[in-house]
């Protein structure tokens, strides 16, 4: 067993610096119970994070059925400031696309992965 890393990841509403901790705390949590529950275990668990999803949110917009897949991507790919994208996907459509993904797409970026390296020995 080479390490594990353990990286948490928050969805993109509210502030960067809130979803940062988000992210950050959700991986040292999981670090934690695996420490705990695997004392015996000397391995180093290394933590990561990734305040705001954005990468994966991209992915399942394009790979989506959404009316204004187009426009999302738009922004996404051509908004670099994270606050100025968010601005300009709550006010398209009305903010139907916003609570759409607030409602749909979020939630399945807030989680935490875990990643086990080793080597196979035969």
């Amino acid at each position: 067993l080479l390490g594990i890393t353990v990286t948490g990841y928050a969805s993109p509403e509210g502030s960067y610096e809130m979803n940062e901790n988000l992210a950050h705390r959700r991986a040292q949590i999981l670090k934690t119970y695996l420490e705990q529950h695997s004392p015996d275990m000397y391995i180093e668990i290394r933590t990561a994070w990734v305040a705001e999803n954005w990468d994966e949110l991209e992915e399942m917009v394009a790979a989506s059925q959404l009316p204004e897949r187009e426009g999302i991507l738009e922004i996404i790919r051509n908004t670099a400031a994270p606050e100025a994208r968010k601005a300009k996907l709550k006010s398209l459509a009305d903010g139907r696309v916003w609570a759409t993904l607030l409602k749909e797409y979020f939630p399945k970026l807030r989680r935490v992965s875990c990643r086990i390296d080793y080597l196979k020995t035969e």
